[in-house]
């Protein structure tokens, strides 16, 4: 914690196909049981820090996250690997970054201030593999009309009557969290039509 009180900030920066930082610890000998193992500070051997994606889209993503910090209580506690920071810490640690971001450095500047002001922190994989699985989740918006012109020409129609949905589940623990689109015709379950037929068929 004396890192944070000299207000060195904590941003905790998740490595991607970085051989160099993972050939200088040792590997998991199992899977992470739980947050205090899924990630592992980096005090030795930091790499360059390296952007793909253009810089606007990570402010947009960082002011995002600090609107999220904002709601929440300032003594909420966060845990990163083994140690623990106030939900007050994780915003300045962001802010910092934000500020970073906002200076216009290029990417040898950028890495010298991250290996200067942050710690840094390396998600640790499971059974020793050095693979990480990111998934993540987002709700569309569409833009409608009730009336149709030139640019909204086409309607959105409901699910049709005839789709049905079958969870492989209940027949067979082999397929769980699998499931199949169906219609029924007469005794038989058949595959649902493809999207050009069915668009066939309800127009």
């Amino acid at each position: 914690m004396t890192k944070v009180a000299k207000r060195v900030f904590l941003f905790a920066i998740v490595l991607l196909n970085v051989a160099s930082i993972f050939g200088c610890h040792p590997p998991l000998k199992k899977e992470a049981q739980g947050p205090e193992e899924s990630l592992r500070q980096v005090r030795f051997s930091l790499p360059k820090f390296r952007d793909d994606m253009d810089r606007d889209s990570l402010t947009l993503a960082v002011k995002r996250n600090l609107e999220y910090l904002n709601r929440l209580n300032s003594e909420t506690v966060f845990q990163y690997g083994p140690h623990h920071f106030t939900c007050q810490q994780v915003r300045k640690s962001q802010e910092a970054f934000l500020d970073l971001l906002s200076r216009g450095l290029d990417a040898e500047q950028m890495s010298r201030e991250i290996r200067k002001k942050f710690q840094v922190y390396q998600a640790t994989g499971q059974n020793g593999e050095r693979k990480v699985l990111f998934t993540g989740y987002y709700e569309p918006i569409y833009e409608g009309r009730l009336i149709p012109d030139e640019s909204f020409r086409y309607p959105l129609y409901r699910p049709p009557d005839d789709l049905i949905r079958i969870d492989l589940s209940l027949f067979s623990e082999r397929f769980k969290g699998e499931n199949i689109i169906a219609r029924i015709e007469g005794k038989k379950i058949l595959p649902y039509y493809s999207r050009y037929r069915s668009r066939q068929k309800r127009f």
